[in-house]
């Protein structure tokens, strides 16, 4: 396997944990007011463009990877709008 593979896949599993504690506290707290729900929207819309890059150079690491970051924003965004004050 090429270096730049092993390389993928250890910031695959790395950047899993980027947005993992957050998660977990608003779960715990059920609150999201520090949090800005325009910033979960940008990082979605960024994630979003390098999905499609990671689909089109076929860069399987990088597609989990956009696709998982997908899938928490959208979590962390739903716990944002039922949270909010």
């Amino acid at each position: 396997m090429p270096v730049s593979q092993v390389l993928s896949w250890i910031g695959f599993v790395t950047g899993m944990s980027i947005g993992v504690p957050q998660l977990v506290k608003t779960i715990k707290t059920r609150s999201a007011r520090d949090l800005s729900a325009t910033t979960f929207c940008l990082i979605l819309i960024t994630c979003s463009c390098m999905l499609v890059r990671a689909i089109v150079i076929r860069e399987t690491a990088l597609v989990c990877y956009y696709s998982f970051l997908i899938l928490a924003n959208l979590l962390q965004l739903t716990l944002i709008w039922r949270y909010r004050d």
